[in-house]
């Protein structure tokens, strides 16, 4: 084991890593893929009827608790934000957009110096992932004849 003095260790400035800009995580969230055949699955196995039902739920909910990020942010409530992003993470895991549950749950597992960041992200990302999740959804719904 190497032994250092204190004179020898430099002391690093830790920074905030480079944020893309709102629009590009718009464009990139409304081109994200979708995993359409674990939604086709689901489909099948709550009919049309209840897999609608269950999207309704979906947007709502993640409409929601987007609105819940930026007054959380302004609270500067960590942990409310951290639920938060475990609750997107969990919504958007369960309808096939697993790049925004990967950044989700980077959010809810930041760091509190980047947390802010981290939610920033998250925000901006769900805001054309939670459309592109509905759209797709209604579409393989649609062309997913379960006949209820």
């Amino acid at each position: 084991s190497t032994e250092y003095s204190s004179d020898e260790v430099s002391e690093t400035t830790m920074t905030t890593p480079p944020e893309l800009p709102a629009k590009k995580l718009s464009i990139a969230a409304g081109e994200m893929a979708i995993d359409e055949p674990a939604l086709t699955e689901l489909v099948e196995a709550l009919g049309s009827n209840g897999f609608i039902a269950a999207l309704n739920h979906f947007e709502r909910d993640a409409r929601s608790t987007l609105e819940q990020l930026k007054e959380l942010t302004e609270a500067g409530d960590h942990a409310g934000l951290r639920k938060a992003a475990h609750r997107l993470k969990g919504l958007f895991l369960q309808f096939g957009a697993p790049e925004a549950g990967r950044l989700a749950a980077e959010a809810e597992t930041s760091a509190d110096e980047f947390l802010a960041g981290s939610i920033r992200s998250l925000a901006e990302f769900s805001a054309g992932a939670i459309p592109r999740v509905v759209n797709v959804s209604r579409e393989i719904a649609a062309r997913t004849n379960t006949g209820n």
